[in-house]
């Protein structure tokens, strides 16, 4: 797990808000970060514009994954 989804989780625990965290470019980041990371977003963020883009972002990657 990388750090920036330890921090995630960590946010999640205490109830704080991960908007934050979660950068808006995920490039650079593995296929598999991105898939938490949107998971992790679309479950616990707190804009719902964005929810919506990362749930849309991870049925993406599971569609092209098979």
């Amino acid at each position: 797990m990388s750090e920036l989804l330890s921090k995630i989780h960590a946010a999640i625990f205490y109830d704080e808000p991960i908007e934050d965290l979660v950068p808006l470019d995920l490039t650079g980041t593995s296929e598999e970060d991105r898939r938490s990371i949107y998971y992790l977003y679309a479950k616990y963020g707190r804009d719902p514009d964005r929810r919506i883009i990362c749930s849309r972002k991870l049925e993406e990657v599971r569609n092209a994954a098979g």
